[in-house]
């Protein structure tokens, strides 16, 4: 076992702590800096475990929202995979520093099949089920842009004009995806996926 030396004597020790028992029983302040370093250690272990559960299930709910439109014959694109062809074809319309937004970000593009409509879809997990303008990146100016945001009840649709509007995203509102003009044809699919699809997040928080 290699060996650690106690910061404060020099001392030999071959446990956790930065001192050895001896000092940290001569004064009672080092104790006290050792557990503070070991609360702020673990609140940060924890924090950091928060965030990548986060990033794992905003993964999953974007996965089965591609999968969803995939199934419709939607052409979908996910932004850190388009080519250089695709760029052409689905950021029409587009400046530069939009289309750096969508590139540096996580964005399904959808093309819809039949009216060939292109939408930037950002799909989130909220428990609360709450969206509203705050939430959206500073300067983002993309109005084609839905907000799919799933929850662990239902699976809710915002607009970035509608958010511009006022319109928010609650645990009361009643934007389900499945009833977005845009894709009312395909209303009694999306509600099917759409209690497949929250079975991923009963235990969520």
């Amino acid at each position: 076992m290699e060996y650690k030396y106690c910061q404060r004597c020099g001392y030999a020790k071959v446990f956790r702590s930065e001192f050895c028992p001896d000092c940290i029983g001569k004064n009672q302040s080092v104790l006290f800096d050792v557990c503070e370093d070991f609360i702020k250690t673990r609140e940060q272990s924890v924090q950091d475990q928060w965030y990548r559960e986060r990033e794992i299930i905003n993964i999953i709910s974007e996965k089965l929202i591609q999968e969803l439109f995939i199934s419709l014959k939607f052409k979908v694109v996910h932004s850190f995979m388009a080519t250089k062809e695709q760029h052409n074809e689905l950021f029409k319309g587009l400046n530069h520093d939009d289309i750096d937004i969508i590139t540096q970000n996580s964005f399904l593009i959808v093309q819809n099949p039949i009216s060939d409509e292109v939408n930037f879809f950002k799909v989130i997990f909220r428990a609360n089920e709450r969206f509203a303008l705050k939430d959206v990146p500073e300067n983002y100016n993309i109005e084609n842009t839905l907000f799919i945001v799933i929850s662990k009840r239902y699976i809710k649709c915002i607009s970035f004009n509608e958010l511009q509007m006022g319109l928010v995203l609650t645990a009361e509102s009643k934007n389900f995806l499945r009833t977005r003009k845009e894709f009312k044809r395909y209303r009694m699919e999306i509600s099917e996926f759409s209690e497949f699809a929250i079975k991923f997040f009963e235990n969520c928080v």
